[in-house]
């Protein structure tokens, strides 16, 4: 069953350019005129993507609403072991487009690793085998936006299933690079979930190395998973249905501000010219500096190092992504 909703499309469709439409993944859709319909929370929204939101014009989306493989015009897929010691080997099998959604599933398997070499130092390639897998994509460069002006959306539905220890390991993330040397040309964690955290960061470059700035270092109670769903996060109301629901993730780049929103609840914000302390090769890693997009699930690694409480950890789990859209204003 593909995305459902026609009586809605219908009514978009016959106001056409009038409106601005926004839209909040938890209960409805918000026109300019103040109109609401109501969308379902649990299943994928099949509404037309506003061209164009307070502003920002829509450059760039995916709504994966075709059936089969990721759109290889638009994406690029990793490959193999890549990053943080993580356990899963990343590969284009592992995720699909169906009924609206586009579809990343980890599995606890075993596979050959293609680059193994007995001999060499390199973690990603003194593996023999992998024991999970799961994907990764970015999107190809010609999609890269600058920062500065900025929106960046997402709406998911999370591969967890309590926010507890029977989540270990999984790691579902949503975030950018920019063009350039990491951590110089800075990073956005736009979502990142992991150990009963939800987490939004930035990342640029330190004298000392990486400097992370992010939500749990500013009020780690607010950001703890449980605490969102019992309505115990600021802004966030009691939800028991939460971790079955849709939400959405955003970036918002204004000129002076890089800002991190849960379902349009405040998480974390970055000035735009925050300034690497190394300045050697960038200097603004979030000003006048383009980005790409990330959307990943990862298995273990450095913030998950027990490998045998990962091996409790039940599997499959699928994270399952219904768009992704890039806006920019033109400045």
């Amino acid at each position: 069953m593909m995305k459902q909703n026609a009586h809605l499309i219908l009514i978009i469709l016959i106001i056409g350019s009038h409106y601005n439409c926004t839209h909040s993944t938890t209960s409805k859709i918000q026109l300019e005129d103040n109109q609401e319909f109501n969308i379902n929370p649990f299943e994928p929204y099949n509404g037309i993507p506003p061209s164009e939101i307070n502003g920002y014009h829509l450059v760039f989306n995916d709504e994966f609403n075709h059936e089969g493989e990721m759109k290889n015009e638009y994406w690029d897929s990793e490959t193999g072991f890549r990053r943080n010691n993580e356990e899963q080997y990343y590969q284009s099998e592992n995720s699909y487009c169906s009924n609206g959604t586009l579809k990343i599933i980890a599995k606890r398997e075993m596979i050959k690793n293609e680059l193994y070499d007995a001999n060499s130092n390199d973690w990603r390639k003194k593996r023999e085998y992998a024991e999970y897998t799961s994907s990764s994509f970015i999107t190809k460069k010609q999609y890269h936006e600058k920062y500065d002006f900025i929106l960046m959306e997402m709406r998911a539905k999370l591969p967890i299933e309590t926010g507890g220890v029977e989540d270990y390991g999984i790691w579902p993330a949503f975030w950018t690079t920019g063009d350039g040397p990491w951590p110089h040309a800075g990073e956005i964690d736009i979502l990142e979930y992991y150990n009963g955290y939800m987490l939004a960061n930035f990342a640029y470059k330190d004298n000392n190395g990486t400097k992370w700035k992010g939500n749990k270092a500013e009020n780690a109670a607010n950001s703890k998973l449980e605490n969102i769903i019992n309505g115990k996060a600021i802004g966030f109301k009691t939800d028991k249905d939460w971790l079955n629901k849709y939400h959405t993730w955003k970036l918002i780049g204004d000129g002076k501000y890089l800002t991190i929103y849960l379902d349009d609840v405040f998480m974390t914000r970055i000035e735009n010219d925050t300034k690497n302390l190394d300045t050697s090769k960038i200097k603004y890693p979030f000003k006048d500096n383009k980005c790409n997009m990330w959307i990943n699930l990862a298995i273990g690694g450095n913030p998950h190092p027990d490998k045998e409480q990962l091996s409790k950890t039940e599997f499959p789990r699928t994270y399952e992504i219904d768009y992704v859209r890039i806006y920019v204003k033109n400045k």
